[in-house]
């Protein structure tokens, strides 16, 4: 029985490998999307377009893009998973035009999923090697830490404290902090680029920068009279 086990696991192993040399590894790409990762996605919420998938939560509206590495060839595909939040209420305010299916490039909030996973390894790899079944295993259980992370992020104010924590560095968020009238949160980024970038050769030019912005929006303070501040 335990011999009939071995060879039945065995010759599933042999299958899946004999799938995989069929297709090119574009194409086992593009299967394990629609066959896996759509209905995975689709049971909490997301839509899909060519490789991009999206929820609407309010305003804000959550993005899980699948890219592929541009050095792929016929045996080997390598590719890439970005993730980005974005506001409507943030572009409205600062007089953009408002997104429906936005980029994940134009997100306002943009992460590759292994910073969110805490993973060592940039992106994913097909070849003849690859066992699709173990792929498609790890890619749900990393989307599954990804839709935690998503799934914290309720509200305009949540997305704003993420930013500052995750690229504090982001003239657009500074510009809505200050078309806002949101004192507490202009000062909160403003502290946290210092403790950024303070050290770095830029740092004059961010506070120029930063000052500029200021100017432009007749605010009577300067970045440092906001970092004395008390």
């Amino acid at each position: 029985m335990k011999l009939f086990n071995w060879l039945t696991k065995q010759t599933e192993k042999t299958d899946e490998i004999i799938k995989i040399q069929k297709l090119t590894t574009k194409e086992t790409l593009n299967e394990i999307i629609a066959e896996t990762i759509k209905p995975f996605l689709k049971d909490d919420g997301y839509g899909k377009k060519a490789f991009t998938f999206y929820k609407k939560l309010g305003d804000l509206t959550f993005v899980i893009n699948f890219q592929n590495s541009q050095g792929n060839a016929s045996d080997q595909t390598r590719f890439y998973i970005n993730c980005g939040i974005y506001s409507s209420h943030i572009d409205k305010t600062i007089d953009k035009i408002e997104l429906k299916e936005p980029k994940e490039y134009e997100c306002h909030y943009r992460v590759r999923i292994s910073q969110i996973t805490n993973s060592k390894l940039d992106g994913y790899t097909i070849d003849s090697n690859t066992n699709s079944d173990k792929l498609k295993q790890t890619l749900k259980e990393d989307l599954k830490i990804t839709l935690r992370h998503f799934d914290s992020i309720k509200s305009i104010t949540d997305l704003t404290d993420l930013m500052i924590s995750y690229n504090c560095l982001d003239f657009t968020l500074f510009e809505y902090f200050i078309l806002t009238s949101d004192l507490k949160n202009i000062e909160k980024q403003v502290k946290k680029i210092e403790e950024v970038w303070s050290s770095e050769v830029r740092w004059t030019r961010i506070k120029n920068d930063l000052n500029r912005i200021l100017t432009q929006y007749n605010q009577q303070i300067t970045v440092d009279e906001i970092l004395t501040k008390k």
